[in-house]
């Protein structure tokens, strides 16, 4: 497997041995995707894809590109923004680094 970042577009492209792929045993593949960040405030849901009985010879051959689009998704924490008086912050010099991620997404 290579991986690299295309210039123009800014997409990571993973090019993967045709040889390996089509000798997979029973014709199970598994693909699990997980970017950075992946907890915190902000940050990407993992994407996996599982198969069972997946004939990669009907859409994979030798030195051609299928392009497959995975979009992972952005998870924003609901306490990522919120509105305080001024002087009511728990700190006294105004950090929110008391403050905890809540579990409910926006």
């Amino acid at each position: 497997m290579d991986r690299q970042i295309n210039r123009i577009s800014g997409n990571l492209i993973y090019y993967l041995n045709y040889d390996k792929l089509t000798n997979i045993k029973d014709d199970k593949l598994g693909i699990r995707i997980i970017a950075r960040l992946s907890e915190g405030f902000a940050h990407y849901s993992s994407a996996e894809f599982h198969s069972n009985t997946l004939d990669l010879q009907k859409f994979l051959r030798p030195n051609e590109r299928v392009m497959i689009n995975i979009i992972l998704e952005r998870r924003i924490d609901y306490n990522t923004f919120v509105i305080e008086k001024i002087g009511k912050s728990k700190s006294e010099n105004g950090s929110f680094k008391y403050r905890k991620e809540s579990g409910v997404y926006v």
